[in-house]
């Protein structure tokens, strides 16, 4: 089983050490390394996440991002589709930009358990690579 947490993937790349004239045997393999670990609540993951729902804009939506104690984090809300409509989580602002030199992609472990209505759910990941608030991934 994969550990609980959002992490960045990359091609692994040869050691210093590798001869550049032979293949390193390991440079297709994935490396996963955690951006954000909930499988031990004394990481305090959650607490660098802060929701956002539609209150930002005078609805009447909640949700929290909470440890869970089995080593993974849950996300839970009730968004009212009569006021703004959403719910959400986003990271709290980096002190330092995550270097994603080098990476293949995010890999997130997501589970819906909260209702029989999975193909109604939007599922939204966005990154930014520069200082301005457009969406890229």
């Amino acid at each position: 089983r994969k550990p609980a947490c959002i992490q960045l993937s990359s091609k692994a790349s040869p050691s210093a050490d590798d001869d550049d004239s032979t293949p390193s045997q390991g440079s297709d393999a994935l490396v996963y390394r955690p951006l954000f670990d909930f499988s031990d609540a004394k990481l305090n993951a959650t607490d660098k996440f802060e929701r956002i729902d539609d209150a930002i804009m005078g609805g009447i939506s909640q949700s929290s991002l909470r440890q869970s104690s089995e080593n993974y984090a849950t996300w839970s809300g009730v968004c009212r589709t009569d006021g703004g409509g959403f719910c959400g989580t986003r990271t709290l602002p980096f002190r330092q930009p995550v270097n994603v030199e080098g990476a293949s992609g995010f890999y997130l472990t997501c589970r819906l358990t909260s209702d029989d209505d999975v193909d109604k759910r939007v599922w939204k990941m966005t990154t930014r690579s520069d200082q301005t608030r457009g969406e890229m991934l």
